[in-house]
């Protein structure tokens, strides 16, 4: 996003950006809004605008891009503690790290097959609406 576009934070006003922040830290609108002494319909208000819909999506995008960018760097080093482990004398050491990796693999495995079909359902969709627009017909009829 370049600095021109009315998305940048720069952009947005301080209590704007303050709202923002909240929201992203997971309060609600009403506690939102008390933070900069509005009300939680004030808050709802500024989401219906496009240009703060887009800053606050922009903005919880780019920081869960950093939070995954961290937290991938700490499960690599998890991961080779937990190796460690795997190899440790303690045999009740061993079979805790064991069961860590079997838990951790079938819940990685899980959610990665559900993005995956997620992914094959959306294009599936983009298809049909592809298919509708060049018919010129309702896909929901």
């Amino acid at each position: 996003m370049d600095a021109d576009t009315p998305t940048n934070r720069s952009d947005l006003s301080e209590m704007d950006r303050l709202i923002i922040d909240a929201l992203i830290a997971g309060q609600s609108h009403e506690e939102a809004g008390l933070l900069v002494h509005r009300s939680a319909k004030y808050v709802q208000r500024r989401l219906k605008s496009p240009e703060f819909a887009e800053a606050y999506r922009v903005t919880k995008t780019e920081r869960m891009e950093r939070l995954s960018a961290r937290l991938e760097n700490i499960a690599t080093r998890a991961l080779s503690v937990l190796e460690e482990l795997l190899s440790a004398d303690s045999e009740q050491v061993r079979l805790s790290a064991v069961r860590l990796s079997f838990t951790g693999h079938l819940k990685y495995r899980a959610e990665y097959e559900l993005e995956e079909r997620l992914g094959d359902i959306e294009a599936g969709l983009l298809d049909v609406r592809a298919l509708a627009k060049q018919k010129r017909v309702d896909p929901k009829a």
